[in-house]
């Protein structure tokens, strides 16, 4: 699996009011610069953290649940009141 190609601006948006707006940081490296390894599915077993099967699971778990959150349109304050 290739790593996707960005732009060597992608994330880069500086705010109008910042110091040296409009100009793009060009001191980051270049993918074709830099070894890329290709992960294994699981980041946390790729960082050597213990049980990473369970981080996983639980990380996966998360996700979902905020994605049941936000498609009911629910607020924070909404969530907090349901435990």
């Amino acid at each position: 699996m290739r790593a996707a190609r960005r732009s060597p601006t992608a994330g880069c948006v500086p705010s109008p009011a910042a110091p040296g707006a409009g100009r793009v940081r060009r001191d980051v490296k270049r993918a074709e610069d830099m070894d890329i390894t290709e992960g294994s599915g699981n980041i946390f077993a790729d960082l050597g953290l213990p049980d990473p099967e369970v981080r996983l699971m639980k990380a996966r778990l998360a996700g979902r649940i905020q994605d049941a959150i936000e498609a009911r349109g629910w607020t924070p304050e909404q969530v907090a009141r349901l435990g």
